[in-house]
């Protein structure tokens, strides 16, 4: 008759009250104002703007429309807007292909209005039918055509009608395909969890807990969502919350406590005595790229540019647990290598990441370079071990000046690599 904290009860509780909130009092496919006729999302966004009067404001402050963010403890100006990483390198300058994943329309170039609600895309993240499709905002080169292949027209008045709180489609159809493919980047953010049995995910299990992104991602300040990729928590002090009323923070602990296990039994004690220093997931995400899908390890941009009869061409030579068979070389992006289920690379972890930006000078001599460096120490109290998926890729950067480089990676100018294969013309231009 005892339950302890952060136990059965209290997970109970948590859904009950996410549920309780999820639970819209408005049926929108009933809304004389989203009958439509729409013919393009902004008249869509119109249409919402129309009664949620407050949203616009709020949206285009938050991380997924900026692409921003300052970095308070070190300063580094960061955000997808600026940044060069180790996947398709820099969505500066190829936003024509990079934003399909922001949450706007029309976003092609450095002309894009910041200011403009209407441009705010609020299906992408809350129709619920399936069938809302994004494609890039500017036509490529022939290269990449096949991305406009096979699109269904948007039924705009559908899935405006739809709407809802955010799923797990919502926010998987960007976040599961991050770098280019399914699992690509991440390798534990994967097709695998649209609908994943307990062994993959605990949480999102469809069969038992069910959680959508938000129950840990909760909104708390008008679209602002908990949890951050650059100023992480690599151990939190507060723990939780009352009981069935979690902490707005997107941690373990605000939920389990920071003493999660029994207190009651010598095993209990003992692994809370870890919790300090061990983070959960080092403990209860023992692999990575679960589920049959693969995540790409290693990227080789040397290779790119080979040819058959003058087109561009992809080998799929890794056929992962789920029978899928996964691009070992891509024409327009060189040689990959994959893996599934293996462990993560361990270390010392404070939450402070440190990036290599467009204007950081590194020495080549000391290869590799931490494009993603972080910072953390045994004798640290504030640092934890954690699992890391480590990338390794052989990408281009400027010998002169010791720094990365942005490409030209998307167009249908002379210039752009995915389609004209030239490193020299794409860097020149990026």
């Amino acid at each position: 008759e005892y339950t302890q904290t952060g136990g059965d009860s209290d997970i109970k509780a948590t859904i009950a009250a996410f549920n309780k909130n999820k639970a819209s009092t408005t049926d929108h496919s009933k809304l004389k104002e989203l009958e439509g006729p729409f013919f393009s999302g902004p008249e869509v966004t119109k249409a919402c703007l129309g009664c949620h009067n407050k949203a616009g404001s709020q949206f285009i402050k938050s991380l997924h429309w900026t692409w921003k963010y300052k970095h308070p403890i070190t300063g580094q100006e960061l955000g997808k807007s600026t940044l060069i990483n180790n996947f398709c390198t820099n969505a500066r300058g190829n936003e024509g292909m990079c934003a399909q994943c922001h949450a706007g329309y029309g976003w092609k170039d450095n002309t894009f209005d910041f200011t403009n609600e209407e441009n705010i895309d609020c299906l992408v993240c809350h129709e619920s039918t399936g069938t809302y499709d994004r494609t890039p905002t500017s036509r490529g080169n022939k290269a990449c055509s096949i991305m406009f292949e096979g699109k269904k027209p948007i039924e705009w008045a559908k899935v405006a009608q739809s709407v809802q709180m955010p799923g797990r489609n919502n926010c998987g159809t960007c976040h599961f395909y991050g770098g280019g493919g399914d699992n690509v980047k991440h390798g534990d953010l994967s097709s695998a969890l649209f609908n994943p049995s307990k062994k993959i995910d605990v949480h999102m299990d469809s069969k038992g807990l069910n959680f959508a992104c938000i129950v840990c991602h909760v909104d708390d300040e008008g679209h602002k969502w908990a949890g951050s990729r650059y100023q992480m928590h690599a151990k939190d002090e507060k723990g939780q919350g009352k009981p069935g009323i979690p902490r707005q923070r997107a941690t373990c602990e605000s939920c389990h406590s920071s003493l999660p296990h029994s207190k009651f039994t010598l095993k209990g004690i003992k692994l809370n005595g870890h919790a300090d220093r061990v983070a959960c997931e080092t403990c209860h995400i023992p692999k990575i790229a679960k589920g049959g899908v693969a995540t790409k390890i290693d990227w080789d941009w040397r290779t790119m540019g080979k040819l058959k009869d003058g087109e561009g061409f992809k080998l799929k030579e890794y056929t992962q647990g789920d029978g899928e068979h996964r691009a070992t070389y891509k024409s327009i992006k060189g040689d990959f290598v994959y893996d599934e289920n293996f462990n993560p690379h361990y270390a010392w972890f404070d939450g402070v990441m440190n990036y290599t930006t467009i204007d950081t000078k590194f020495d080549p001599a000391k290869a590799p370079i931490d494009i993603n460096g972080f910072t953390g120490d045994f004798n640290d109290q504030k640092s934890r071990i954690w699992p890391f998926k480590r990338m390794h890729t052989t990408q281009p950067y400027d010998k002169g000046n010791n720094t990365l480089v942005y490409m030209h990676l998307w167009g249908e100018d002379d210039a752009s690599l995915w389609g004209n294969y030239d490193f020299g013309n794409a860097i020149k231009v990026g």
